[in-house]
């Protein structure tokens, strides 16, 4: 079996593992990703391969525009559209619950206090209330403001099964 650089076997890639690939992504990158190895690794192996027309997959899955891929994936750190995170029309999967939680803050969605004990104790060093963001029906997508409420540590021990800092 051929190996990388580091030594370890190189995954060889079938018609079916692209294809497989090219079906549930919109660019070759991300079907590289799909696949978990390098782009240039992918590309070789889609370049070996057809379609019924005679063009390579790798080709024929060509996205120059970016077309179907969300536009707010490409800055680092971007601040969450929290009404659409709410309404659950934006997928939450891109964005840090912590950056989530501290807009749902900020735009006035929630309280910074316990739900349960009304805690409201900032800390010295950063000036935060230490509170984490709980989801009643254990669903960690599920952002509506219905489902959420920020408990303290010690309630959230005491009441909830698995809270999101």
């Amino acid at each position: 079996m051929p190996e990388n650089r580091k030594g370890r076997p190189r995954k060889i890639l079938t018609r079916e593992d692209i294809e497989r690939a090219i079906k549930m992504t919109k660019s070759n990158k991300a079907a590289a990703r799909y696949l978990h190895v390098s782009f240039p690794h992918y590309k070789t192996y889609a370049k070996l391969f057809e379609n019924e027309d005679g063009v390579t997959l790798y080709d024929s899955h060509l996205n120059q525009a970016g077309k179907g891929i969300p536009k707010f994936l490409t800055s680092k750190g971007k601040e969450p559209a929290i009404e659409g995170i709410i309404d659950g029309s934006v997928p939450v999967e891109h964005y840090k619950p912590e950056k989530i939680k501290r807009k749902l803050i900020a735009e006035g969605y929630l309280k910074e206090e316990c739900k349960r004990c009304g805690y409201t104790e900032a800390r010295v060093f950063d000036n935060k209330v230490p509170l984490v963001l709980n989801f009643k029906d254990k669903n960690r997508h599920n952002y509506n403001v219905d489902n959420i409420e920020m408990l303290c540590y010690n309630c959230s021990f005491l009441y909830a099964a698995s809270p999101i800092s």
